[in-house]
């Protein structure tokens, strides 16, 4: 079982570790993300000056 001194000083090296990568990382925003590309785009709305059915005159 760890002393309370070695936890202590696990504790500190992994947060140490933990803000340098986290300062270091840098995302890619040039491609959209996952979620963006799975949503399909709205459709256009109806025009209504066409008429409804093969026959209209």
């Amino acid at each position: 079982m760890p002393t309370d001194d070695e936890l202590a000083a696990l504790l500190a090296v992994v947060g140490e570790e933990y803000t340098r990568e986290a300062e270091e990382a840098v995302a890619d925003d040039s491609r959209p993300s996952a979620w963006q590309q799975t949503q399909r785009a709205l459709r256009q709305p109806l025009r209504r000056g066409i008429p409804w059915g093969r026959f209209s005159g």
